[in-house]
């Protein structure tokens, strides 16, 4: 179990029955991203799969159902990432804030390397919290942002898009699930700023981030901060039956994030050509012909120098 609040606190293993004796304690611990149909898959018959999957976008890479189990008052800070998210309430209350990825210039995220991106720490005591707003600086845009507030309650379901920015708190002891999924398409139709720059994620790189959130979605959070080999090496020694992480591509996916990242050049070119004066419209359409060219030429040849490596 990885505390995603305090990364520099080190991940914990422990039981099930052992983490709900602690949140009913109060000890202020929250169980995030559990990856339930992984390891105990006969719990599909707990959900209305055929329902939740008619919600899902037509072409996806993978699906997840993660577990979320917290006490009275436990938060997750405000963040976002690029997965499509159907989250079901089963247990307790839960209250959500959503802001749009339009006001990214008032939160201001700080520069990363990964997938995952949190709001900036700008005090001491964190990114802004909407649970128990601070508008004073340097939160005070804030203020003239609109949003979503929702309270969930047993059975209800919340719609979480890609790229939104978003909060949780837990009102008492709460148990809900996250249907999630992978759409590339329609990550690109809300953000082809943000999907460029995960597609150039180093740290993990995306390919790497993909294979292990289809295992874990904490181990993304261990390799973020340089400690996913030293959480292998532990669990290949105590666990005689450890599963190692499958860090290999197949040749598909790096296929299709070669294609997803020549998309997300050109329309870039695309949105730079209609911003210029009519004058130069003419002019730009020619440098995106030649963008095109080049950047399809590279893109085999990165494809090609990948299948070769494999």
């Amino acid at each position: 179990m990885a505390d995603q609040e305090y990364m520099e606190n080190d991940y914990t293993k422990t039981t099930l029955s052992d983490a709900i004796d602690e949140i009913k304690k109060g000890n202020g611990k929250y169980y995030r991203f559990y990856p339930l149909l992984e390891r105990h898959p006969e719990h599909l018959k707990d959900f209305d799969y055929q329902w939740l999957r008619e919600r899902r976008n037509k072409m996806t890479w993978f699906e997840a159902f993660q577990v979320f189990i917290g006490g009275e008052g436990t938060i997750t800070p405000l963040h976002n990432a690029n997965q499509c998210n159907l989250f079901v309430q089963t247990h307790g209350e839960k209250k959500w804030v959503l802001y749009s990825n339009y006001y990214v210039p008032v939160i201001d995220p700080s520069p990363i390397r990964n997938v995952y991106r949190g709001a900036p720490y700008k005090t001491k005591q964190g990114p802004f919290n909407p649970f128990d707003p601070n508008y004073e600086t340097p939160y005070t845009l804030f203020k003239y942002i609109d949003g979503y507030s929702v309270h969930l309650k047993p059975g209800d379901v919340l719609w979480n898009p890609p790229f939104y920015w978003h909060a949780v708190k837990n009102v008492g002891e709460s148990i809900g699930v996250g249907y999630r999924w992978f759409s590339p398409f329609y990550m690109f139709k809300i953000s082809r700023l943000y999907s460029f720059l995960d597609l150039c994620a180093t740290n993990p790189p995306f390919w790497k981030a993909y294979s292990l959130y289809r295992k874990d979605i904490n181990l993304i959070h261990l390799a973020e901060h340089g400690k996913l080999d030293k959480f292998l090496q532990e669990k290949k020694k105590n666990d005689d039956e450890s599963e190692v992480v499958e860090q290999k591509v197949d040749k598909s996916m790096k296929v299709s994030i070669i294609f997803l990242l020549f998309i997300s050049t050109l329309c870039f070119k695309i949105d730079l050509i209609f911003l210029k004066k009519k004058q130069t419209k003419v002019h730009g359409w020619l440098n995106l012909a030649a963008d095109f060219a080049h950047n399809f030429t590279d893109g085999l040849a990165i494809g090609e120098n990948s299948l070769q490596k494999k």
